[in-house]
Protein backbone atom coordinates (compact mmCIF):
# COMPACT_ATOMS: atom_id res chain seq x y z
CA UNK A 1 0.00 0.00 0.00
CA UNK A 2 1.01 4.06 0.07
CA UNK A 3 0.81 3.88 3.45
CA UNK A 4 3.26 1.16 3.70
CA UNK A 5 5.71 2.30 0.96
CA UNK A 6 6.27 5.41 3.46
CA UNK A 7 7.59 3.08 6.14
CA UNK A 8 11.09 3.39 7.35
CA UNK A 9 13.38 0.17 7.11
CA UNK A 10 13.01 0.09 11.02
CA UNK A 11 9.56 -0.04 11.50
CA UNK A 12 10.10 -2.85 8.28
CA UNK A 13 9.27 -5.95 10.61
CA UNK A 14 5.44 -4.49 11.69
CA UNK A 15 4.58 -3.61 8.15
CA UNK A 16 1.69 -6.19 8.14
CA UNK A 17 0.25 -3.82 11.23
CA UNK A 18 -0.29 -0.67 8.79
CA UNK A 19 -4.09 -0.66 8.18
CA UNK A 20 -7.65 -1.16 10.17
CA UNK A 21 -8.14 -3.99 12.34
CA UNK A 22 -11.24 -5.16 14.62
CA UNK A 23 -11.36 -7.32 17.08
CA UNK A 24 -14.02 -9.14 19.43
CA UNK A 25 -13.56 -11.31 22.36
CA UNK A 26 -15.31 -11.82 25.88
CA UNK A 27 -12.69 -11.87 29.10
CA UNK A 28 -12.17 -14.75 31.45
CA UNK A 29 -13.21 -12.95 34.42
CA UNK A 30 -16.52 -11.93 32.79
CA UNK A 31 -17.37 -9.08 30.01
CA UNK A 32 -16.84 -8.26 26.43
CA UNK A 33 -14.49 -6.29 24.41
CA UNK A 34 -14.72 -4.86 20.46
CA UNK A 35 -12.23 -2.48 19.47
CA UNK A 36 -11.48 -1.01 15.93
CA UNK A 37 -7.99 0.38 15.13
CA UNK A 38 -5.79 2.04 12.71
CA UNK A 39 -1.76 1.54 12.33
CA UNK A 40 -0.61 4.38 10.31
CA UNK A 41 2.97 5.22 9.84
CA UNK A 42 4.39 9.29 10.77
CA UNK A 43 7.21 11.79 11.21
CA UNK A 44 9.19 10.05 7.94
CA UNK A 45 7.74 6.54 8.73
CA UNK A 46 10.17 6.06 11.68
CA UNK A 47 7.12 5.95 13.91
CA UNK A 48 3.40 4.10 13.90
CA UNK A 49 0.57 5.95 15.73
CA UNK A 50 -2.80 3.92 16.25
CA UNK A 51 -5.83 5.64 17.27
CA UNK A 52 -7.89 3.11 18.81
CA UNK A 53 -11.95 3.02 20.08
CA UNK A 54 -13.71 0.38 22.26
CA UNK A 55 -16.83 -0.92 23.24
CA UNK A 56 -17.21 -2.60 26.84
CA UNK A 57 -19.87 -4.97 26.98
CA UNK A 58 -21.82 -4.14 24.22
CA UNK A 59 -21.89 0.37 25.21
CA UNK A 60 -21.48 2.55 22.80
CA UNK A 61 -17.79 2.62 21.17
CA UNK A 62 -15.16 5.50 22.41
CA UNK A 63 -11.59 6.80 21.53
CA UNK A 64 -10.26 5.10 23.97
CA UNK A 65 -6.16 5.02 23.33
CA UNK A 66 -3.80 7.17 21.06
CA UNK A 67 -0.89 5.09 20.48
CA UNK A 68 2.63 6.25 19.07
CA UNK A 69 5.48 3.40 18.58
CA UNK A 70 8.56 3.81 18.06
CA UNK A 71 11.54 0.98 17.31
CA UNK A 72 14.45 1.45 20.20
CA UNK A 73 18.06 0.42 19.10
CA UNK A 74 17.89 -3.35 20.65
CA UNK A 75 14.73 -3.77 18.31
CA UNK A 76 12.08 -3.45 20.48
CA UNK A 77 8.71 -2.37 19.68
CA UNK A 78 8.26 0.99 22.18
CA UNK A 79 4.49 1.70 22.53
CA UNK A 80 3.36 4.73 24.28
CA UNK A 81 0.08 4.89 24.77
CA UNK A 82 -2.19 7.82 25.72
CA UNK A 83 -5.63 6.92 27.39
CA UNK A 84 -9.03 8.68 27.67
CA UNK A 85 -9.11 9.09 30.92
CA UNK A 86 -5.61 11.06 31.35
CA UNK A 87 -3.48 8.49 31.94
CA UNK A 88 -0.14 7.06 30.18
CA UNK A 89 1.27 4.05 29.70
CA UNK A 90 4.54 3.17 27.79
CA UNK A 91 4.65 -0.78 26.99
CA UNK A 92 8.27 -2.68 25.45
CA UNK A 93 7.19 -5.32 23.08
CA UNK A 94 10.01 -7.84 22.41
CA UNK A 95 9.63 -9.35 19.40
CA UNK A 96 9.97 -13.10 18.49
CA UNK A 97 10.11 -15.03 15.05
CA UNK A 98 7.88 -18.11 15.48
CA UNK A 99 6.16 -19.96 12.17
CA UNK A 100 2.84 -18.14 12.69
CA UNK A 101 4.34 -15.22 11.91
CA UNK A 102 6.29 -12.28 14.32
CA UNK A 103 5.11 -12.48 18.02
CA UNK A 104 5.40 -9.16 20.11
CA UNK A 105 5.71 -10.12 23.82
CA UNK A 106 5.34 -7.52 26.68
CA UNK A 107 4.88 -7.25 30.60
CA UNK A 108 3.61 -4.52 32.59
CA UNK A 109 1.91 -3.76 35.94
CA UNK A 110 -1.64 -2.73 36.28
CA UNK A 111 -3.06 -0.81 39.24
CA UNK A 112 -6.54 -2.20 40.60
CA UNK A 113 -8.36 -2.08 44.15
CA UNK A 114 -6.57 -5.56 44.72
CA UNK A 115 -3.12 -4.22 44.07
CA UNK A 116 -0.54 -4.40 41.36
CA UNK A 117 -1.29 -6.93 39.29
CA UNK A 118 1.24 -7.92 36.72
CA UNK A 119 -0.49 -8.40 32.62
CA UNK A 120 1.25 -10.47 30.08
CA UNK A 121 0.64 -9.51 26.50
CA UNK A 122 1.24 -11.59 23.34
CA UNK A 123 0.11 -10.19 20.04
CA UNK A 124 1.26 -12.07 16.42
CA UNK A 125 1.63 -9.85 13.43
CA UNK A 126 0.12 -11.62 10.30
CA UNK A 127 -0.91 -10.46 7.15
CA UNK A 128 -4.60 -10.46 7.77
CA UNK A 129 -5.09 -11.89 11.22
CA UNK A 130 -3.25 -11.32 14.61
CA UNK A 131 -3.85 -13.42 17.19
CA UNK A 132 -3.94 -11.79 20.87
CA UNK A 133 -3.23 -13.74 23.69
CA UNK A 134 -3.39 -11.91 27.55
CA UNK A 135 -2.74 -13.36 30.89
CA UNK A 136 -3.18 -11.70 34.25
CA UNK A 137 -1.36 -12.40 37.46
CA UNK A 138 -3.40 -10.69 40.41
CA UNK A 139 -2.03 -9.26 43.45
CA UNK A 140 -1.13 -11.97 45.89
CA UNK A 141 -0.96 -14.71 43.31
CA UNK A 142 2.03 -16.37 41.79
CA UNK A 143 0.94 -18.15 38.85
CA UNK A 144 -0.69 -16.13 35.60
CA UNK A 145 -4.30 -17.21 34.43
CA UNK A 146 -6.13 -16.78 31.20
CA UNK A 147 -7.75 -13.30 30.64
CA UNK A 148 -8.46 -12.57 26.97
CA UNK A 149 -7.83 -15.24 23.69
CA UNK A 150 -9.11 -13.07 20.30
CA UNK A 151 -7.79 -12.15 17.16
CA UNK A 152 -7.65 -9.10 15.30
CA UNK A 153 -8.68 -9.60 11.72
CA UNK A 154 -8.11 -6.96 8.86
CA UNK A 155 -10.94 -4.96 7.54
CA UNK A 156 -11.70 -2.31 5.37
CA UNK A 157 -11.48 1.22 6.55
CA UNK A 158 -13.95 1.86 9.47
CA UNK A 159 -15.99 4.88 9.86
CA UNK A 160 -14.70 6.19 12.70
CA UNK A 161 -17.40 5.10 15.13
CA UNK A 162 -17.24 8.47 17.84
CA UNK A 163 -16.67 12.08 17.29
CA UNK A 164 -13.74 13.73 19.46
CA UNK A 165 -14.56 16.01 21.68
CA UNK A 166 -14.60 19.31 20.52
CA UNK A 167 -13.78 20.53 24.48
CA UNK A 168 -11.29 19.61 26.80
CA UNK A 169 -12.41 17.81 29.43
CA UNK A 170 -9.23 17.73 32.25
CA UNK A 171 -9.03 21.20 33.85
CA UNK A 172 -5.42 21.33 33.78
CA UNK A 173 -5.79 21.54 29.83
CA UNK A 174 -8.82 24.24 30.01
CA UNK A 175 -6.65 26.96 29.15
CA UNK A 176 -5.21 25.18 26.08
CA UNK A 177 -8.76 24.91 24.84
CA UNK A 178 -8.66 28.11 22.32
CA UNK A 179 -5.77 25.91 20.58
CA UNK A 180 -8.23 23.05 19.38
CA UNK A 181 -8.99 23.06 15.58
CA UNK A 182 -6.20 24.23 12.87
CA UNK A 183 -3.32 26.83 13.58
CA UNK A 184 -1.43 28.06 10.37
CA UNK A 185 2.04 30.21 10.57
CA UNK A 186 4.68 31.64 8.54
CA UNK A 187 7.04 33.81 9.93
CA UNK A 188 10.18 35.04 8.47
CA UNK A 189 13.45 34.11 11.04
CA UNK A 190 15.33 36.89 11.90
CA UNK A 191 18.17 35.58 10.05
CA UNK A 192 16.24 35.81 6.70
CA UNK A 193 14.71 31.93 6.71
CA UNK A 194 10.86 31.86 6.97
CA UNK A 195 8.76 28.13 7.80
CA UNK A 196 5.16 27.58 6.51
CA UNK A 197 3.51 25.35 9.39
CA UNK A 198 -0.13 24.23 10.01
CA UNK A 199 -1.15 22.43 13.61
CA UNK A 200 -4.39 20.53 14.02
Amino acid sequence: SAMAQDLHASLSDFEPLIGHWEVEGEWTMGGTIAANAEYIPTLGGRMLVAPTFVSDNGQPMYERYWSVMRVLESGELEATHFGYDGNVNTVVHTPTETEAGLALDATWEMQSPMGAATIDERLVVAEDACPWTVKITPAGMSEPIGWLVAEWTRTDAFDRPAERPDAIAHQVLKPMERLIGTLTNDPDWSGGSTLDATNH
